[in-house]
């Protein structure tokens, strides 16, 4: 259960972060969601087992980026959420620019470090196009899908608006990054039955990771009203 135990904490270090950024102010806030939108790029390199099923160390980071979005627009709006988006967009691309010219050093002979680099750094241009697209995508739609629920119910039910937009909008990343960035990358991808299985089980992964930090954060509700003003 050590895997287990370590994501659990991951969901609330995320969501810790997320709370202390929002009370901290909106410029924290975008400085966590860009800072996630790199870091996830990172360790989605890096294949886990949990409750059974191999996973990305990275879905509670890829959960934290949208609900972080999604509290921006429900305490500053959806103006400062679009906004949050692009900045995250440009340091993310900014990241994935850096270390192509990173990897295109020639290191010097008694440097040893080039090849943790090299199997770090080196993702295919497939993987960091789809990456960004994908970005661009779900959390515009997220935006879009959240600002009418707000509309719509008034700003009130904050966890059912949250449980329903992260749950549609993590499932269209993980479809979008299978299909786009994944799919026939390599042999172990050629399957759509293999595909459909990595859909699955991200999914699931995804969604435990809401059901847990959505009710967390709503400790913000509580703690920090949002401005009637």
């Amino acid at each position: 259960m050590t895997n287990e135990l370590i994501f659990l904490g991951s969901i609330f270090a995320v969501s810790t972060a997320a709370l202390t950024a929002l009370r901290l102010g909106k410029d924290y806030l975008i400085g966590l969601i860009s800072t996630l939108s790199v870091v996830v790029n990172l360790f989605v390199i890096k294949q886990i087992t949990l409750f059974g099923f191999t996973a990305t160390a990275s879905d509670a980071l890829a959960v934290g980026i949208t609900l972080s979005l999604n509290l921006m627009q429900e305490y500053y709006g959806k103006p400062s959420a679009l906004k949050a988006i692009w900045v995250g967009f440009f340091c993310a691309l900014f990241y994935c620019l850096m270390s192509l010219l990173h990897l295109a050093y020639i290191p010097a002979l008694l440097d040893v470090s080039s090849v943790h680099y090299e199997a770090l750094l080196s993702m295919m241009p497939r993987t960091i196009i789809a990456s960004l697209t994908v970005y661009l995508i779900v959390q515009y739609i997220d935006a879009q899908l959240y600002g009418f629920m707000k509309r719509r119910f008034e700003g009130r039910f904050f966890v059912l608006r949250n449980y329903s937009t992260l749950a549609c909008t993590q499932l269209l990343d993980t479809v979008l990054f299978s299909f786009l960035g994944l799919y026939k990358l390599n042999a172990a991808y050629s399957s759509l039955s293999v595909l459909g299985e990595i859909i699955l089980v991200s999914t699931l992964i995804k969604l435990i990771v809401i059901l847990i930090a959505v009710p967390y954060v709503r400790l913000a509700k509580i703690f920090y009203p949002v401005p009637t003003s």
